[in-house]
C-alpha cells in the first residue's frame, strides 16, 4: 500500500518578543508613577513659604505748615500687581505719637469715596489734623482679609522734609551784558545733603558750562550762590537759570529762577542789590541785611556802605570791587519794634558815583500759636485749631505751634509773656471732659502779653458769671454783656463793623459774612458763640440782632482780643452763593486783621505790613464735570499799602490750564490797604479722573512774601475728582 505524506512545517517555538515589549512597558509605567508619587509626597511635605503679596507699592510723606515740618498727608501709589477691591485696611503708626492716628482707613479714604483701586492711581490721606511733626517715623500697612500686601517706614532713619526754597533772585536784580551775575536761592532743609545744589544755566545766552553746575553756600547771607564772570552773558531779555536740591533721604526740591538781562548805560557803574536773612525778620532777633554790590566797570572802585532802618543809620562798611566783580557786605540788625519798616542801603563810590537798593518789610512780634481744650489725642478733622494754623500760613505770619490738652495747664504766665503775641484757639470740642470755660488760674495768665483767645467752645453755654472780672475788663467785656447760649444752624449771616479808631482796621472784609458749620463735610462744629453786646461792648462782627462773636480791649499796655467762633468758620457768599462754602478767604482776612490788631503791627494810621505785598486768601471750585465748563473763584488780597494789577493763573497737575487754546487767566486791580477781590477762571477737564488744581498770583515786580502766591483749590489739598 502506498501512502502519501503531507509536508509538514518544522515546529518553532513562539516568539517571547512582543510579549516582553508589552509587560515591560507596564513595568515601566508602574514604576514611574510609583516614583513620581513618592517624589510628590515627599515634596509635598516641605513647609510652605509664607504667601507673597502679588502687589507692589511706592509711599511718600508730604510735609508743610509753620517751617515745613508739620506731616500734612501720605500718598500711596499703586504700582503694580491686580486691581484692589473690597476690604482693604491701612494702618498709620506714628512712633513718636503712636495715638494721634485714628486708624484704620478704608480705600474710600484716600480714593475720593472709590473703592477701587487700580494700576498707577494714587491713594491719597490728608493727615495735618493729626499733629505730627518732623521728626517723626510713620509706620505703614496695608493688609487684605488674609495677607499683608505692604509695608513700609517713612520717612526712615532719617526723618526730614524736602527741600523748600523761600528766596530766590540774582545779584545784580537786573545784570548788565557781560556783567558778573550772581544767582541766589535761600533753602530750608535741616537734613540737606551734601554737594546736592545745582543750577542748569544752558537757557542763559552766552553761558558755554552745560549740564547741571554746583553752588556754594554762602553762610553770610543764607543764601546757595553761583557765579557767572564777567564778560559770559551776550544778550538781553528774561531767561531762567534752574536749581534743584536733594535731602538725605532723596527727596528733590527744585525752582526756576528768571534772570533779567539788559543793556548797560553810561550811569550803571555799579548795581545794589538788598536781602534780609529772615525775610521775616522778628523784634528782639537778630537779623543779617547783606547788600550785593556789582562793578560793571573794567577798573577797581572803593566804595562806602551805610545801612538805614526807617532812616536811622543802622550800621556801614567798606570795601574795594574790583573790575566786574561783585562783593558782599553784611550787617547785623535788631529790630527793636514791630510794623512796616524800609530797610535802605547807600553805597558811595570813592571820586564820585553812588548807588542804592531799599527792602520793604515786616517785622513781626515773637508768635506763640497754642491748639488748647481740645481732647488729649484727638487729631481730626473737627480740630478747627488745624485751620486757623493754616490761615495764619496763608497771611505769610511766622509763629511757633504748641498743643496743650484739655486737662492740662497752659504754660505758665512767665513763659507767655516771653512772647509778643499769644493765640490761644480753644476750638470746637467741648466733651470728654474739655471745659467751657478757662479756669480762675488760667484766666490770671492771659493778661501779661498781647493775646488772641478765640474758640467756640471759649464762651459755649456758658455766662459771664463762669469768667472772673479781670479776664472780662481785660477783654472788654462790661458787665452790660451777656453770654448766650451756642448757636447751632448751619448758617448765620453777620455784619462787619470797621473800626479804625480801635486799630482793628478795615482790611477788605465784606460787610456781609456768613458762619460755616459744615466745614470739611462735617457738622460736627459748634459754629458760634456769642455776647449779647451792651451799649459800651466795643464788638466788631455781629449779626442783625446785636449778637457780637468779639470783642477786642487795649489796657495796661497791651492788646486783648476775644473771638467767640473760629475764623475757619467764617466765610463769604460766592456767586451762585448757595453753592460755595469754606473759601477759606474771609477767615484768613479776619485772622490778617486780629494778628495785625494784637501783635501791634497795625495802627490807626498805618498799613501795618511791607508796602508791596499781595496773596491768596482762598479758592473754592463749582462743577466737577468733564463735559461741562468749571468755575474758580479765587480771593486776591493786598496786604500792603501800594496797590496793583495782579493776575491768577489756574494750574492743572503743575502746568498752566488751557482753555480754547487760552491759558486760563484772570486779572484784577487791588487798590488800597488790604483791598480784596474775586477773580473767575473757567476752564473743562478734558476726561474724566483726578486732576490737581491750584491758582498761582502773579504780580508785577518784586514783593515781601512769596508764600502768599500759591494756593490748591481744595481746602484739604486733595486733587480734584471729576466724573
Amino acid at each position: 500500500m502506498h501512502r502519501r505524506f503531507t509536508r509538514r512545517r518544522p515546529w518553532r517555538a513562539p516568539n517571547p518578543r512582543g510579549v516582553s515589549d508589552v509587560v515591560a512597558t507596564i513595568l515601566l509605567l508602574a514604576l514611574t508613577v510609583t516614583l513620581f508619587a513618592s517624589i510628590f509626597f515627599f515634596v509635598n511635605t516641605f513647609p510652605r513659604p509664607p504667601p507673597q503679596p502679588a502687589n507692589q507699592f511706592a509711599a511718600q510723606l508730604l510735609y508743610g505748615g509753620a517751617g515745613g515740618l508739620h506731616i500734612n498727608g501720605i500718598t500711596i501709589l499703586h504700582l503694580a500687581g491686580p486691581t484692589l477691591t473690597g476690604s482693604i485696611l491701612f494702618y498709620l503708626q506714628s512712633a513718636a505719637h503712636p495715638t494721634f492716628v485714628p486708624n484704620p482707613f478704608t480705600l474710600a479714604n484716600g480714593l475720593n469715596g472709590s473703592t477701587t483701586w487700580g494700576l498707577g492711581q494714587t491713594w491719597y490721606l490728608n493727615m495735618a489734623s493729626f499733629g505730627l511733626t518732623a521728626p517723626d517715623n510713620l509706620s505703614v500697612s496695608i493688609v487684605s482679609t488674609t495677607e499683608l500686601l505692604f509695608r513700609t517706614t517713612l520717612p526712615g532713619s532719617n526723618p526730614n522734609i524736602p527741600p523748600t526754597f523761600l528766596t530766590t533772585g540774582t545779584s545784580p536784580a537786573t545784570p548788565t551784558i557781560g556783567g558778573a551775575v550772581q544767582i541766589q536761592a535761600q533753602i530750608v532743609d535741616d537734613d540737606l545733603r551734601n554737594y546736592s545744589v545745582y543750577v542748569n544755566l544752558s537757557q542763559i545766552p552766552g553761558v558755554s558750562v552745560s549740564g547741571p553746575q554746583l553752588m556754594s553756600y554762602l553762610g553770610s547771607i543764607g543764601m546757595w550762590v553761583y557765579n557767572i564772570s564777567a564778560g559770559t552773558t551776550s544778550q538781553a531779555g528774561t531767561f531762567f537759570a534752574f536749581v534743584n536740591a536733594t535731602d538725605q533721604v532723596g527727596q528733590i526740591g527744585s525752582v526756576a529762577i528768571p534772570v533779567t538781562v539788559v543793556s548797560p548805560t553810561s550811569s550803571s557803574i555799579i548795581t545794589v542789590s538788598l536781602l534780609a536773612n529772615p525775610s521775616a525778620p522778628i523784634k528782639g532777633s537778630g537779623t543779617t541785611v547783606t547788600s550785593l554790590v556789582t562793578n560793571n566797570g573794567g577798573s577797581s572802585l572803593p566804595v562806602t556802605l551805610a545801612f538805614l532802618a526807617a532812616g536811622t543809620n543802622v550800621g556801614s562798611a567798606s570795601g574795594t570791587i574790583g573790575g566786574g566783580q561783585t562783593s558782599t557786605f553784611s550787617i547785623t540788625w535788631t529790630p527793636t519794634t514791630v510794623g512796616a519798616i524800609q530797610l535802605v542801603v547807600d553805597v558811595t563810590i570813592s571820586g564820585g558815583g553812588s548807588g542804592a537798593a531799599s527792602l520793604n518789610l515786616t517785622v513781626w512780634p515773637k508768635i506763640l500759636f497754642i491748639a488748647h481744650d481740645q481732647i488729649s489725642g484727638q487729631r481730626n478733622a473737627s480740630n478747627e485749631s488745624a485751620y486757623f494754623a493754616n490761615e495764619l500760613v496763608a497771611d505769610g505770619v511766622p509763629f511757633t505751634s504748641m498743643f496743650v490738652a484739655c486737662t492740662a495747664a497752659l504754660p505758665s504766665q512767665a513763659a507767655l509773656d516771653a512772647y509778643g503775641l499769644v493765640i490761644v484757639d480753644f476750638g470746637s470740642a467741648n466733651a470728654g471732659g474739655c471745659k467751657n470755660s478757662p479756669s480762675t488760674a488760667e484766666q490770671a495768665k492771659l493778661q501779661g502779653t498781647n493775646f488772641i483767645v478765640t474758640g467756640a467752645a471759649l464762651f459755649a453755654a456758658t455766662t459771664s458769671a463762669s469768667y472772673g472780672a479781670t479776664f472780662l475788663t481785660n477783654f472788654g467785656i462790661t458787665s452790660a454783656a451777656t453770654v448766650t447760649a451756642t448757636v447751632t444752624a448751619a448758617t448765620t449771616t453777620l455784619t462787619y463793623t470797621a473800626s479804625v479808631p480801635n486799630r482793628l482796621r478795615a482790611d477788605g472784609v465784606p460787610a456781609t459774612l456768613k458762619l460755616n458749620q459744615t466745614l470739611a463735610g462735617s457738622a460736627a462744629f459748634t459754629p458760634i458763640s456769642y455776647f449779647k453786646a451792651g451799649t459800651t461792648n466795643p464788638a466788631w462782627l455781629k449779626d442783625g440782632s446785636n449778637h457780637a462773636i468779639g470783642s477786642w480791649f487795649v489796657t495796661g499796655g497791651h492788646n486783648f482780643v476775644a473771638l467767640g467762633t473760629d475764623p475757619s468758620l467764617l466765610t463769604t457768599p460766592l456767586t451762585p452763593s448757595a453753592n460755595s462754602w469754606g473759601t477759606g478767604a474771609a477767615g484768613a482776612a479776619v485772622v490778617y486783621n486780629l494778628v495785625g490788631f494784637a501783635g501791634g503791627i497795625a495802627t490807626s494810621g498805618s498799613a501795618g505790613r511791607a508796602l508791596y505785598d499781595f496773596g491768596i486768601s482762598g479758592a473754592v471750585l463749582l462743577g466737577q464735570h468733564p463735559s461741562s465748563l468749571t468755575t474758580i473763584y479765587a480771593a486776591l488780597r493786598e496786604n500792603g499799602a501800594t496797590g496793583a494789577t495782579v493776575t491768577a493763573t489756574l494750574y492743572v497737575n503743575g502746568s498752566v490750564a488751557v482753555y480754547q487754546g487760552i491759558a486760563v487767566t484772570a486779572s484784577v486791580t487791588l487798590s488800597f490797604a488790604g483791598n480784596w477781590s474775586y477773580v473767575s477762571l473757567f476752564w473743562q477737564a478734558p476726561g474724566a479722573g483726578s486732576y490737581t488744581l491750584s491758582v498761582v498770583l502773579t504780580v508785577p515786580g518784586s514783593q515781601f512774601n512769596l508764600l502768599d502766591d500759591q494756593m490748591p483749590i481744595s481746602l484739604l489739598n486733595q486733587p480734584s475728582k471729576f466724573t
